[in-house]
């Protein structure tokens, strides 16, 4: 006779193949089956990336996209007095910056994400905050060249342009460094170039990521 632990194990592992439809399925059926937290947070946490999109590449051909339940079941999973150890709470602040709860973003950055200030730099940008935005980049020493792109077109916002081509012109040539010449690596590297190359660039991303997230 198969133990507790043996059933959810067959309910909560599938082949990769598996259709986003059949994990739910299976996912909302161990979670009730099991009475062990850590199996239930593994299960919450399977279903936020499945109904979110996250690390599950294959899955965004399904029409199972959902960031309200992807949100739902992330705070199931991180509930209070879950430790934050292993915990993805960089996707859970992305879901909540694409629906555009940014006080949200903000929070869970200051608690559980003290060394990252990326969503906070965000949130300036998509409140048009542009100094701020700068003044936290300069701060942090962002040196990385997504943040120098964006701190770029910044600078052009605030009326610097001379500092603004300068690091213009430095982050052209780390961009074309950058270029291998395998189309797959290459491709991947030109869409973050493009997603980033202004403010208005980097609101239509994350626009588009939004109502791909179907909040």
């Amino acid at each position: 006779k198969s133990l507790p632990s043996e059933i959810f194990t067959k309910q909560y592992v599938l082949p990769d193949n598996s259709s986003a439809e059949k994990q739910r399925e299976n996912l909302k059926k161990a979670v009730n089956l099991s009475i062990n937290p850590y199996e239930k947070r593994l299960c919450y946490e399977k279903l936020a990336n499945i109904y979110g999109g996250i690390q599950y590449d294959d899955y965004k051909k399904y029409d199972t996209l959902d960031g309200n339940k992807s949100i739902e079941y992330y705070e199931k999973a991180y509930k209070k007095g879950v430790t934050s150890v292993g915990c993805d709470w960089a996707s859970l602040a992305n879901l909540y910056l694409l629906k555009g709860d940014y006080n949200k973003v903000i929070e869970i950055e200051d608690t559980v994400l003290p060394k990252s200030r990326w969503f906070t730099l965000q949130v300036y940008i998509l409140r048009d905050e542009y100094q701020k935005a700068l003044d936290l980049i300069n701060s942090e020493n962002k040196t990385d060249w997504i943040s120098l792109l964006l701190k770029a077109d910044l600078l052009r916002k605030v009326g610097d342009d001379i500092n603004a081509k300068t690091i213009c012109e430095d982050v052209e040539k780390k961009y074309e460094s950058m270029l291998t010449g395998s189309q797959d690596f290459d491709e991947r590297i030109i869409e973050r170039y493009n997603n980033h190359k202004s403010v208005e660039a980097f609101k239509e991303y994350i626009n588009n990521q939004s109502k791909n997230k179907r909040y």
